[in-house]
């Protein structure tokens, strides 16, 4: 399935004795409400089409002949508006196929050239949004966004945490691409006065692509934001998230806590969402006899073995979680703890017999227990249920296609606190900037980490509200070394590193 606006979910073609059903999938004919018994010769996919004729007057005869060689599909009776869509919408996916085997939709093009398809398809919305969808993917974007400026629209890709502009779309074509985009995700297309979220699930060649939709009102016309949530490049097993071997025995190790609270920090884009789908497909591969259940608003991804609930506007995350917990879950995961009642009903599942997974937006270790405090959390249910504060942030890796051995100067070294004794036998690389990187240098991220464990101390101080000893106990320069330990390797450079963690005091 692709977009195609006429086609948002299946839609019959009555004839006066027989059904066409249509949908994204694929095509079926029924006569009297029942599929043939011969059900191959009565489901077909749109390739499998050789020609649709329409002949007639005010009620018109389709017929859909089969490159297979199989009998045509006849239906007899059908009011000519019926049949003109349906001859468009066969044509028009037919075209849409074709289209999908080709470079435009399968490779990453040069943004001049996305350009160039922009002014060619510009009267074709189909193949205009697909295209824009295909190559946000090929380039491994994880997000598009359309932008009203006057009579233009900006749009643009963000990948690897950067924003590119892409290309200016007319006004008037963005705005009939937003409503094809709002008709498909299932939103109130005619409203351009009120936020609206949705999804919309493709199926392209390489895979399943969830798009999450959001569109915001303003001035000048509607923003849109288009998440690209591809399981083939944003599912990641513990392996592959950039963790030190000591590190990951280390989530290894707390995920096979019966209780306890795990929380991960760290400001948003660093990467917290995807550590913890990792723990939980970790989890649910490794460990049977244990249920899994989640909380998330919105959940991403579809994991297999695990029960996920989505929070709207009738259903919050402390609703929720008190429900959940009566159900007596292993492990639970809250996508994030936000307010004093998730928080409190959060804690005490940790404390008292779940593996407690869970977020908070806060900068550092150092930042998460006054956080939990001053959501009005006890200190003894903080002290009793915490089991370990996991800091990360994001570092982009250097592309491979332009990557060279350099040598940092005497300025760039101290600003991460080094000196060349630290650095020799480094293996230290730069991307000097090349096509398949967008001549930034930079191409993937992989993340750094900081685990802080729970101690007897920190436990005291906690009790204690002891809050700048607890500061001075968890401040640490975990991710600094760790993003050194990276640079070292050749996988990051220094200057990325220090754009992540800043520069030495």
């Amino acid at each position: 399935m692709w977009l195609f606006e006429p086609l948002t979910g299946e839609q019959l073609v009555t004839g006066d004795d027989a059904q066409l059903h249509m949908s994204p999938q694929g095509l079926a004919l029924s006569r009297a409400g029942e599929v043939a018994a011969d059900v191959s010769a009565a489901v077909a996919d749109y390739q499998e089409l050789s020609e649709v004729t329409m002949k007639g007057g005010r009620r018109v005869r389709l017929q859909l002949s089969f490159t297979d060689g199989r009998r045509p599909w006849r239906l007899r009776g059908v009011p000519r508006p019926h049949g003109q869509w349906a001859l468009y919408t066969i044509e028009g996916y037919q075209k849409l196929l074709a289209w999908a085997s080709t470079d435009e939709a399968t490779k990453p093009l040069e943004f001049d050239t996305i350009a160039g398809c922009i002014e060619r398809y510009a009267d074709d919305l189909p193949l205009l949004g697909n295209l824009l969808i295909a190559q946000a993917v090929a380039h491994g974007a994880s997000d598009m966004d359309l932008e009203p400026a006057g009579d233009i629209y900006g749009l643009r890709y963000r990948i690897d945490g950067g924003v590119f502009p892409v290309a200016k779309l007319p006004a008037a074509t963005a705005e009939r691409l937003v409503r094809m985009l709002k008709n498909q995700a299932r939103l109130q297309s005619h409203r351009s006065d009120v936020t609206q979220e949705g999804r919309i699930r493709l199926y392209p060649a390489a895979g399943p692509v969830d798009l999450r939709l959001t569109v915001m009102p303003g001035v000048a016309g509607e923003k849109v934001n288009v998440r690209l949530l591809n399981p083939a490049t944003q599912l990641f097993g513990l392996d592959q998230l950039g963790m030190t071997q000591q590190q990951a025995e280390q989530m290894k190790a707390l995920l096979a806590r019966p209780t306890g609270a795990v929380l991960l920090c760290g400001p948003g884009g660093a990467g917290k969402t995807t550590t913890i789908y990792a723990a939980l497909s970790s989890l649910a591969a490794q460990d049977a006899t244990r249920t899994i259940a989640t909380i998330e608003n919105p959940v991403e991804f579809d994991l297999d073995g695990i029960a996920q609930t989505q929070i709207g506007p009738q259903l919050d995350f402390s609703a929720a979680l008190s429900v959940l917990l009566r159900q007596d879950p292993g492990v639970v995961m809250v996508g994030e703890i936000r307010d004093p009642q998730t928080a409190q009903i959060a804690m005490r599942a940790g404390m008292t017999g779940q593996l407690l997974l869970t977020t908070v937006h806060a900068g550092g270790p150092e930042l998460v227990i006054p956080r939990l405090l001053d959501l009005d959390v006890e200190p003894y249910m903080v002290s009793s249920a915490l089991a370990a504060i996991v800091s990360q942030r994001l570092v982009r890796k250097v592309c491979a296609a332009c990557a060279g051995a350099y040598q940092p100067t005497a300025e760039e070294m101290a600003a991460l606190g080094l000196s060349s004794a630290d650095l020799s036998g480094a293996n230290l690389q730069t991307g000097n900037g090349c096509p398949a990187c967008h001549n930034t240098g930079y191409r993937g991220r992989t993340g750094i980490f900081d685990t802080v464990l729970t101690d007897e101390d920190i436990r005291s101080l906690i009790m204690a509200r002891d809050m700048q000893a607890l500061r001075a106990r968890l401040t640490s320069d975990g991710l600094r070394a760790a993003a050194i330990e990276k640079v070292k390797a050749g996988v990051t450079d220094i200057a990325e590193a220090i754009r992540v963690v800043g520069a030495a005091q």
